[in-house]
């Protein structure tokens, strides 16, 4: 399986709750963090991947025990084609990849893509109805899906302005998991510049860092129809706004 989506909408954080959830011991490797780990998937060979890992972190894989979680996998993009091996020879074993800007990834490395064999997860933010849920209003999600909802009369005019407030506060909040939390518990727009803020520049990083590995570069002569410069612009001006 590999999950998409951007940075830190809560794919690592996703696969950590999935293990706590049921009981897996999650060994994780996160090629951003620690690139040299590429070197333990130049077989290709799953098991012999597996005693490759299983002698750097110094510990046995029981594969029906354990998650592989392959995390940042768009600084490996070599390891894509051995993924279909782990399908194939070790169907026991579970095996997740995360990772942001995939796109870049896929479009310019060639290597043959595991097709059939990899089930793939889009992430996306936080939706409007799990922004009335991490605020606790349950009845209220409860109330907006029921089935008939979108007929007439059928929102009291209270829960109506209601509905319409935290909408205004979802547009402006956004639905980053950290930003929401943060806001969620102390309402503080200051500390919520903090973190909406911390969040773009770090999105505006790694989106530097990618293009400039894709040879696109350098960043601030690229051409003015380049879609690249246009996405900077923009986060630069949402920065200052």
């Amino acid at each position: 399986m590999i999950i998409r989506g951007a940075r830190q909408v809560g794919k690592t954080w996703l696969v950590h709750d999935l293990a706590r959830r049921h009981n897996k011991s999650l060994i994780e490797l996160n090629f951003e963090k620690r690139p040299d780990f590429i070197d333990l998937f130049t077989e290709n060979e799953p098991e012999k991947i597996l005693v490759n890992i299983e002698a750097e972190f110094d510990i046995h894989i029981n594969l029906e025990e354990c998650i592989l979680f392959l995390d940042e996998i768009q600084a490996a993009p070599e390891i894509f084609s051995k993924l279909r091996w782990f399908k194939e020879d070790i169907p026991k074993l579970q095996v997740i990849a995360a990772g942001s800007l995939l796109e870049f990834t896929l479009n310019t490395f060639q290597f043959s893509m595991p097709v059939g064999r990899i089930t793939y997860f889009y992430l996306e933010q936080i939706s409007f109805f799990e922004f009335i849920l991490a605020h606790g209003k349950d009845s209220l999600y409860k109330k907006l899906c029921m089935p008939d909802i979108c007929k007439k009369n059928k929102i009291p005019e209270s829960l109506h302005k209601k509905c319409l407030n935290l909408y205004y506060e979802y547009c402006v909040v956004g639905g980053m998991p950290e930003v929401v939390n943060n806001w969620v518990q102390n309402k503080n727009i200051r500390e919520w510049l903090y973190y909406f803020d911390k969040f773009l520049i770090n999105n505006k990083a790694s989106l530097i860092v990618i293009l400039e590995s894709k040879s696109i570069s350098p960043l601030r002569n690229i051409g003015s129809n380049s879609i690249s410069k246009i996405v900077l612009e923009l986060l630069d001006t949402i920065i200052l706004f």
